[in-house]
């Protein structure tokens, strides 16, 4: 789709944005959030402007565009992405990315929460890293080399439960959290007095592991543990500490690489012996 495409006129990309952009239910006076990310320095800049101004800031994301920066645009918790598609969907607002790889973004009557995204997700096959954001048609995806095209279909705004029933999708219900037991406790006090500097215990681990990143990373999760982290916890302190080590080329890696990580590090972790207080009386006389 992006080879031989047609030449377009600035204005006309213009039109076509604006159209996509109330193709998804917005208004002109809605305001929207842009970013324009340099994915190689990891950085971005974001612009808030209403649907009927999109004029005004094209040409500077066009010039942003030029130089190697992807432009993303950030959808508000009533949509949901479907990101590495094979084909448009219906009742859906259809992007394509890539030469193999299409964004369905569906609308639904009510903010879509977490657990029920994930689950939508993982029914079609989607990527489970993307939530609200997706890219703007008639700009460069720089990585792909590729310019993303609007097919023209519209988002209808769908019932999120009529949705769920029709595709035979079902939310795990969240469980309710148990109560601490003391000894979890014990350890959670001893988290929050003697917890290490993660980054420099990361570097160690790298160090005795020849700079094996996998192995560093697992020794890392079960350290985290071992302190009482717990499974979210984990992640976004692993990613945190794993990432200021990796070079720079895998700041790309998604949400879900680090949930895999931890997820394949917790099937060879072992509970560790319970933390029990340190007995501060005087060690008894010989003898006695």
């Amino acid at each position: 789709m992006s080879k031989g495409r047609a030449e377009k006129t600035p204005e006309e990309k213009d039109e076509i944005i604006k159209e996509f952009l109330l193709a998804l239910g917005l208004k002109e006076e809605d305001v929207i959030v842009v970013n324009v990310v340099d994915k190689e320095k990891n950085k971005g800049e974001k612009r808030t402007f209403s649907v009927g101004k999109i004029w005004f800031f094209t040409p500077w994301m066009r010039a942003r565009n030029a130089k190697g920066k992807e432009i993303f645009l950030t959808l508000s918790e009533e949509f949901l992405v479907l990101d590495d598609m094979k084909k448009p969907m219906k009742k859906a607002a259809n992007i394509q990315t890539s030469k193999n790889n299409w964004h369905n973004i569906l609308k639904f009557d009510r903010p879509v929460e977490n657990e029920v995204a994930r689950a939508i997700k993982a029914h079609f096959g989607s990527d489970p890293s993307a939530r609200k954001g997706t890219r703007l048609p008639e700009f460069k995806n720089v990585r792909k080399n590729f310019w993303v095209e609007w097919d023209g279909s519209r988002a209808e705004e769908l019932n999120l439960e009529e949705f769920l029933q029709t595709h035979g999708i079902k939310i795990e219900q969240k469980r309710e959290k148990e109560p601490p037991t003391r000894e979890r406790k014990k350890r959670r006090v001893f988290r929050r007095r003697f917890e290490p500097d993660w980054h420099e215990l990361y570097q160690n681990y790298l160090l005795r592991n020849g700079g094996d990143y996998s192995r560093a990373d697992f020794f890392l999760v079960w350290r985290l543990f071992d302190a009482g982290f717990s499974f979210h916890e984990a992640v976004d302190v692993l990613r945190s500490v794993s990432l200021s080590f990796r070079p720079r080329e895998h700041q790309r890696k998604s949400q879900g690489y680090w949930e895999h990580t931890v997820r394949k590090a917790a099937e060879w972790y072992r509970e560790p012996e319970p933390y029990r207080e340190p007995d501060d009386r005087e060690p008894p006389a010989p003898g006695q």
